[in-house]
């Protein structure tokens, strides 16, 4: 998908941008709660030149295996360092993983996200499943151009065994935050059920 996306006509950059899932500490805590992302850290800052982060951490972050950035913000609330291992229990993705805070960023737009190597997640699964991906982060060289950008795309994968669905990050974000909060209720009626 990836190399086909690049080649659309307005495309600036592509990156993966995968959703982890997985539990810091307690999940049953909301604290705890964060988005935690698996990326490419070669293009994440071609898709986000708005992230602000140090040389030496986006460096690090893209020859290390392990390396992991966090929002500057979402390392202040929890207390992380550059350093820390911050472990994190699989729930969609198998596994117990390590991560090493090698920096943070921040943005125009804080988010509260952790992101990791989608390489090294894929490593981690079996397989069949190595290399599926959930959805890309698309830029797109100006806005006028999403729409057009979006039905491309989407036009081009229409009769393929994964069909996309393009839609601005902002869209991408509310009907995010509504799967959420309808999961919350689901959870909540089978728990008091």
């Amino acid at each position: 998908y990836r190399a086909k996306i690049e080649h659309v006509p307005g495309v600036s950059a592509v990156c993966i941008w995968q959703w982890y899932g997985g539990a810091y500490k307690d999940a049953r805590d909301q604290r705890n709660f964060f988005a935690r992302l698996a990326v490419d850290p070669q293009t994440i800052f071609q898709v986000h030149p708005d992230f602000i982060i140090s040389p030496e951490a986006q460096a690090a972050f893209q020859k290390e295996r392990t390396a992991c950035i966090a929002d500057a913000a979402l390392a202040k609330r929890l207390g992380w360092k550059v350093g820390d291992v911050i472990p994190l229990t699989g729930d969609i993705f198998p596994g117990d993983i390590q991560l090493k805070l090698v920096g943070t960023y921040t943005s125009d737009d804080p988010q509260e996200a952790l992101l990791m190597s989608w390489k090294y997640i894929s490593e981690g699964m079996p397989a069949g499943a190595q290399g599926n991906i959930g959805s890309y982060l698309v830029l797109v060289d100006t806005p006028q151009q999403v729409s057009s950008v979006s039905r491309t795309i989407d036009a081009m994968f229409a009769n393929s065994p994964a069909p996309t669905r393009s839609e601005s990050e902002h869209d991408f974000a509310v009907s995010f935050l509504a799967f959420l909060g309808n999961l919350k209720v689901f959870l909540g009626a089978v728990a008091g059920a």
